[in-house]
């Protein structure tokens, strides 16, 4: 079984737009993330400095979209990526990174109570910790 720890502090979605003809770079804040874990399906997660996946822990993050500048559509978005800090790799494997189908709170949410997720928009292959991994997320932040 795989797990995986990311740094909270870590993760960070970059959005490239173009907007009055130039084009432009941003680092979107993380607003709201936390872990569930099925094996202990009511305990909420949310103020851990970690965040945990595979062995029945699904993470969950969430980004403020409202700060990219006013009046920015997603015709205007060329690229956004995801970026984490792998901290801990139990056993190499994939992480899938899928949208959520309804809101939920950081401080609230449990594996008993989380939202649907979609299919998958991405993935990315984790060997080994001490490192940054990338995916491409453009398609989900346009939506």
């Amino acid at each position: 079984m795989k797990r995986f720890r990311f740094t909270q502090l870590a993760l960070c979605l970059s959005v490239l737009f173009f907007g009055s003809h130039l084009a432009s770079a941003l680092d979107v804040t993380l607003s709201g993330d936390a872990s569930v874990n099925s094996a202990h399906a009511s305990v909420n997660y949310g103020a851990l400095s970690n965040l945990y996946v595979g062995n029945g822990s699904t993470a969950f993050l969430q980004f403020d979209l409202t700060t990219l500048p006013p009046g920015t559509t997603s015709a205007q978005v060329s690229q956004a990526t995801l970026t984490v800090f792998v901290n801990r790799v139990n056993a190499p494997g994939a992480v899938t990174v899928s949208p959520v189908s309804a809101a939920w709170g950081e401080y609230s949410v449990t594996a008993a109570g989380a939202p649907a997720v979609g299919g998958p928009i991405g993935s990315v292959n984790v060997a080994q910790a001490g490192q940054f991994v990338s995916m491409d997320v453009t398609t989900q932040v346009k939506a």
